[in-house]
């Protein structure tokens, strides 16, 4: 006897590897009973394979003449597949299920078929159904010894999606300058020097515990790096393996640092660079000296010739070119230097007077009365004399 089966298969198979077909069908077996199916596999793939259940309903029909049954029921199927698809697309497998209700038996099924690089899955199921009965009236009725034969086919579409790939995790590593001193607070975490941890690309805040010590910079290697290497705080963006090195110097009784202990780039004198024509001039030589080597020796010097730097060249490099560009400008501003070289001598001198007593507190005098002196002569003279001069004009 020919069982014939058509079965439709909508094929899902997410990124944990579960999968789900649904399939249905209908067939006759000589006329004597039509059977309508509906079932479900469902399993996991470890690899290509699939393991799982195959469950379902069916709805029959079937006629008997010769002992008088005509009848309609409906029953359950239960049992369990396997099914591989290689890498070149060949799928096999097989299927074992019950039969249970009007209809008992074992239904034993191979499945062969190809997938196609789209996904489009064609094959055939074949098999057969064993021990099979009917049950009229709550009494079994055997088929005798009869082997049903039954072949079929299946198409449908496999929707494969990637698995979610697992986020980088990069190793960190964490070091401080002198190595026993100073922590890092990364990611709100404490750690010293010598310690690691592992962590997703992305980014992160980085903060520096220094305590008793002054903040220097950040330095990094490898696959960090930080949005301001001269704050205390700032964010830290990871990108692969790497390390992050805090660096401290001296020792203080503070920790807010300066936002920087480095000279910037910029470290001549601009204007009067451009007004003596050469950086070799002595007297430029002289006022880096005063600036650098005596006010800026020791960390709060630093602090104060650093801001002093960020304001002077934030302006100064366009009146050094507007000087540059002119001779009679040259010449004027030649003439105008003079109280300015006179107050750096003045400033040289405080600052070794008072430096040996303590050198800190002689950079601070000295940085202070420079800029009151400054003041005095290019500011505050110039506004009373233009002052004087205005209220007699106006007399």
């Amino acid at each position: 006897m020919n069982f014939d089966l058509t079965t439709a298969v909508s094929e899902t198979v997410d990124a944990n590897g579960s999968w789900t077909a649904q399939m249905s069908g209908a067939g006759t077996a000589e006329e004597i009973y039509t059977v309508d199916v509906n079932s479900t596999m469902e399993g996991v793939f470890n690899g290509n394979t699939s393991r799982g259940e195959w469950t379902g309903t069916y709805n029959a029909s079937y006629q008997i003449s010769t002992i008088g049954i005509d009848e309609q029921a409906s029953g359950e199927i239960n049992g369990t597949y396997m099914m591989t698809i290689d890498e070149s697309g060949v799928i096999s497998g097989n299927a074992t299920v019950q039969m249970f209700g009007v209809m008992t038996g074992e239904l034993l099924l191979t499945i062969n078929g190809t997938e196609s690089e789209s996904g489009e899955l064609d094959g055939t199921l074949s098999g057969t159904l064993n021990g099979s009965t009917l049950s009229y009236g709550g009494t079994p009725v055997p088929l005798g010894d009869m082997m049903l034969d039954i072949s079929g086919e299946f198409e449908g579409v496999a929707q494969r999606e990637e698995p979610t790939p697992m986020p980088a995790v990069n190793v960190i590593s964490f070091e401080t300058t002198p190595s026993t001193n100073g922590k890092i607070i990364f990611d709100g975490m404490e750690y010293q020097n010598g310690d690691n941890v592992s962590k997703e690309n992305g980014n992160y805040t980085a903060t520096a515990d220094i305590e008793d010590l002054i903040f220097s910079a950040w330095e990094t290697f490898g696959n960090v790096s930080m949005a301001e290497y001269n704050m205390v705080s700032t964010t830290c963006t990871v990108s692969g393996n790497g390390t992050l090195r805090l660096v401290l110097t001296g020792s203080g009784n503070t920790t807010s640092p300066p936002p920087t202990t480095t000279p910037p780039p910029q470290s001549g004198c601009l204007i009067v660079t451009a007004t003596l024509g050469t950086e070799m001039a002595p007297e430029v030589i002289f006022m880096r000296n005063v600036r650098d080597n005596m006010i800026g020796s020791n960390e709060v010097g630093r602090i104060l010739v650093v801001n002093w730097n960020n304001f002077y060249y934030s302006w100064s490099p366009t009146i050094a070119e507007t000087i540059s560009s002119s001779e009679i400008i040259r010449s004027t501003s030649r003439v105008l230097l003079i109280p300015l070289i006179a107050i750096t001598h003045i400033t040289a001198f405080i600052y070794s007077t008072i430096s040996l007593l303590n050198p800190t507190i002689s950079s601070v005098i000295a940085f202070l009365s420079a800029t009151v002196l400054t003041i005095a002569i290019y500011m505050m003279i110039p506004f009373y004399v233009i002052h004087k001069f205005y209220n007699r004009i106006k007399k």
